[in-house]
């Protein structure tokens, strides 16, 4: 079946990556698969698509218990993040100083004084 697939893939201009590709089966039937010279590699548990494929009845629990672990770290993660986002006053003013700092620097706030007076310019003429 494997093989067909792979001939059917190459004719749509697909290729199969041998070295992503894996067996598994739920019988210990260990029979070696070649793909033009290469063989496919027999795993008893792998990762598809961020879930954890496994041949046997823990599957599931394993799979619930990694999920929780992994959204417990998510969790910690947006924590962190949010702490960082919060400013005391004094950390405001200071912001609104480099704001400011970097306006007189670029001139933007003479800027925002030079557009008036080009209109006011152009109405008196």
């Amino acid at each position: 079946m494997i093989e067909e697939l792979h001939t059917e893939s190459l004719k749509k201009g697909l290729k199969m990556n041998f070295s992503k590709t894996k067996l598994i089966s739920y019988k210990d039937n260990k029979s070696m698969i070649n793909i033009e010279g290469t063989e496919i590699e027999h795993v008893g548990e792998y990762t598809y698509l961020g879930q954890k494929v496994k041949v046997s009845k823990e599957n599931q629990t394993t799979e619930i218990s990694r999920r929780v672990k992994m959204g417990w770290a998510a969790f910690g993660r947006l924590l962190y993040e949010a702490q960082t986002w919060t400013f005391t006053k004094i950390n405001m003013d200071k912001i609104k100083k480099l704001r400011e700092l970097w306006n007189d620097i670029c001139w933007a706030s003479h800027l925002k004084t030079i557009k008036p007076m080009k209109t006011f310019v152009i109405e008196q003429k």
